[in-house]
């Protein structure tokens, strides 16, 4: 027997002697972080598939694990020789939970899940839908470590550290924190959101890989500031710092203690989509809550002009590090004979590592050449991955946290020579993303109304792509942040809306499976467009953040129109004329001939 079916036969043992018919397991921590401690990943330990996003559910006989479009290969393959059966999420054919569930147990069954790992939202969600299909919600305690002992990871206690370039003191955060909560009518908040908490305190960590946070809640009201963490991850200059701001320090365990003494009449706010059930739980049954997005998610995703202005300088330290990088890349293609996706990952990483204010990468780096390509989150296996070599498309996406910023990139490389048609499909990905790019829209539209313009040029072709087109960038902070996206499926809610200050990634894409994947990603800052009327409503447009050229031998450049080819060679002026001055030599050359101009063709005035 395998290691997974000997893990799901252990949690059967327990669903037995539980009297529940079944388990579901989220990709989810107590803080419902999209990346996650090692010490929460048991969904991966229990079915082998390590992608970022998935939810495993057991039953007494079966197991089904859904994830997105962006995982289905991925996790194809990791489930091939396991009793666990994919299930495409957002695929028509494709049942919910609750369906499945239906199908596989009896009527009036158990379902238990962890109260720890799931949001008041979804919580409230699943609970209605196992009702409408005759099933029973049994929200219990998380029970992994009944079953994953020996080899679990230990929680992190790893040391915190101040910020370098915080646009505002902890004082004038907290100051705004306690405006809003006062106009949402609360008296206070708890905050479980890694990200807030660490953009709230401008404390940074190293509790999750890539993502600068550490395991804490807050809570604040009009007179208490309250972080709660393990003693072990406070220095004694951190903690005498947030006492001087006015901070209490109280262990992380202690949270749930101090929840159930509020008095009931304090108004609490609490975000239903950023909670868990079991901190939610953790109040008296008569407390009273304000049900809103936690007002931080809010401040933190309208970047001010000094935190602007700090990610310009951040995105300068990553374009030399990305122009030394694709300089080298293109020289060792000509003369090495076994370069592996994992050597030119590392290459990426070192070049990087040499900037003044490099902390460490944003995300795992996907570096993927050929077919591994048609995988959007692809990671070279750790002996190196696939040979670069022979003629095809390679893509690199990667990123970094500086001290002034965070930075998302995604560049095709070509090897050897292109086909005519991975050209053509290089060419609709930047004319998608270049209509982004060019956009100007009311202040106040939302993702799904911008998404279209980056899917026009390759609907056109009859192509598209299965994730969103863009997400919200952190400011040193979480490369994926709420609530901004560029999406289909993004929320119309009006904290979604886009508006100045905020920074996005802008990154269709088209896959081609077994065969090749096309990206191509800036990101980009909302700012307002100034019209030339007075009495015009408030517009906006977008800056270009990213300074990396666009290899100009992935694209057909007679699909071009005169004014995509116009926005080509100006963005690569701009790239040339901010990063030149940091190269020298070979590099400089190597930049100076990728971003070399191309003809424009006056008669090509329409799309195509």
């Amino acid at each position: 027997m395998s290691h997974t079916e000997e893990r799901l036969e252990s949690l059967r043992k327990i669903l037995r002697s539980a009297h529940c018919e079944a388990w579901i397991i989220p990709t989810a921590d107590p803080h419902l972080s999209e990346y996650l401690p090692n010490h929460w990943s048991f969904r991966e330990w229990l079915s082998g598939f390590d992608g970022s996003a998935g939810t495993l559910v057991v039953s007494r006989t079966k197991a089904a694990l859904w994830t997105d479009s962006r995982y289905w290969e991925q996790a194809g393959m990791a489930l091939a020789h396991t009793s666990i059966e994919l299930m495409k999420s957002g695929a028509l054919e494709t049942p919910s939970i609750a369906q499945w569930l239906a199908q596989h147990v009896p009527p009036t069954s158990s379902i238990g899940f962890a109260a720890e790992l799931i949001s008041v939202q979804s919580a409230n969600t699943l609970i209605e839908e196992l009702k409408a299909v005759q099933l029973i919600a049994q929200p219990s305690q998380d029970i992994s470590h009944a079953i994953w002992r020996t080899d679990r990871p230990e929680i992190p206690r790893d040391p915190v550290f101040e910020m370098q370039k915080p646009a505002l003191s902890r004082k004038e955060k907290l100051t705004q924190l306690r405006l809003r909560l006062k106009k949402q009518g609360a008296d206070a908040t708890v905050l479980s959101d890694l990200g807030s908490i660490a953009w709230l305190t401008n404390l940074r960590g190293c509790h999750i890989e890539y993502n600068p946070v550490f395991l804490s809640y807050a809570y604040i009201s009009a007179d208490q500031a309250i972080l709660f963490i393990d003693p072990a991850c406070l220095t004694q200059n951190i903690r005498a710092a947030l006492q001087a701001d006015a901070w209490q320090t109280v262990h992380y365990n202690e949270l749930n203690a101090f929840l159930a003494e509020i008095p009931s009449q304090q108004v609490v706010l609490l975000d239903d989509a950023r909670t868990t059930l079991a901190v939610q739980n953790a109040f008296k049954k008569s407390a009273s809550f304000v049900r809103h997005t936690d007002p931080v998610t809010l401040m933190k995703s309208r970047k001010t002009p000094r935190e602007i202005s700090n990610i310009k300088e951040a995105m300068i330290e990553d374009g030399i590090a990305l122009v030394h990088f694709y300089a080298w890349l293109d020289s060792a293609l000509k003369t090495k004979s076994s370069l592996s996706e994992g050597d030119a990952a590392k290459r990426l990483h070192d070049e990087r590592a040499k900037g003044a204010t490099f902390m460490e990468e944003s995300f795992e780096t996907i570096c993927a050449f050929g077919r591994n390509a048609a995988l959007p989150h692809y990671s070279a296996p750790a002996n190196g991955g696939a040979l670069i070599k022979g003629d095809g498309l390679l893509l690199i996406d990667s990123g970094a946290h500086y001290q002034g910023g965070t930075t998302d990139i995604t560049r095709m490389s070509a090897v050897g020579r292109p086909t005519v048609m991975m050209k053509n499909d290089c060419t609709r990905v930047l004319q998608g993303m270049i209509a982004l790019a060019l956009a100007r829209f009311p202040d106040g539209v939302y993702g799904a109304q911008l998404d279209t313009l980056a899917r026009l040029p390759l609907w056109k072709a009859g192509s598209d792509f299965g994730h969103g087109t863009g997400h919200g960038v952190g400011y040193c902070l979480n490369v994926h942040e709420a609530p901004v996206s560029i999406s289909p499926r993004a929320t119309g809610k009006p904290e979604a809306q886009l508006h100045p200050g905020h920074v996005f990634s802008d990154e269709p894409g088209v896959y081609r499976p077994g065969r090749w994947g096309v990206r191509i990603e800036n990101l980009l800052h909302v700012r307002p467009f100034i019209s030339q009327k007075e009495d015009s409503p408030a517009f906006c447009e977008l800056e270009i953040l990213t300074l990396c050229p666009i290899d100009l031998r992935c694209i057909n450049t007679q699909l071009l129109t005169y004014e995509e080819t116009s926005w080509l060679n100006d963005y690569h002026h701009f790239v040339l004329s901010t990063l030149l001055p940091h190269t020298q030599g070979d590099t400089a050359q190597w930049l100076r001939n990728a971003c070399r101009p191309i003809p424009n063709n006056l008669a090509q005035t329409t799309a195509r």
